[in-house]
């Protein structure tokens, strides 16, 4: 059973890494953050912010299902794919949960849920939308 769920999780890493968009959303305040994973280019944009694009940004596999996307020598974006990301305003499960902190101060920190062109967001059946 063991094998069965490492084999999946290696699977959805060589999934999400290879040529693909991830689209991460944050609320309070609302930012989103999207790779694009063939370009390696990064947007940064969000409610009240200029829009920021930073290039030559690359996926670094940090373990068996986590992922980092490091820029500006202080920001820093860390993907967990589990099925339990979130943005905090909808029952929407994000398949990747995203942490974005700026340089060391652990107290920014944001939680946030993730997408790619090959792992959707899922909408509960019981959802209002």
């Amino acid at each position: 059973m063991h094998k069965t769920i490492l084999l999946f999780l290696l699977t959805a890493v060589a999934t999400t890494t290879r040529a693909d968009t991830i689209t991460c959303h944050f609320t309070e305040p609302y930012l989103t953050v999207e790779h694009d994973t063939a370009a390696a280019t990064l947007v940064f944009s969000g409610l009240g912010i200029e829009t920021e694009v930073y290039e030559n940004i690359g996926l670094t596999i940090t373990g068996v299902n986590s992922l980092t996307l490091a820029w500006d020598d202080e920001n820093r974006l860390d993907l967990i794919i589990n099925y339990q990301g979130t943005d905090s305003m909808s029952d929407h499960i994000y398949p990747i949960e995203a942490y974005y902190g700026v340089g060391a101060n652990e107290g920014r920190l944001r939680q946030g849920g993730c997408t790619t062109t090959r792992l959707p967001m899922i909408i509960p059946v019981d959802s209002e939308e």
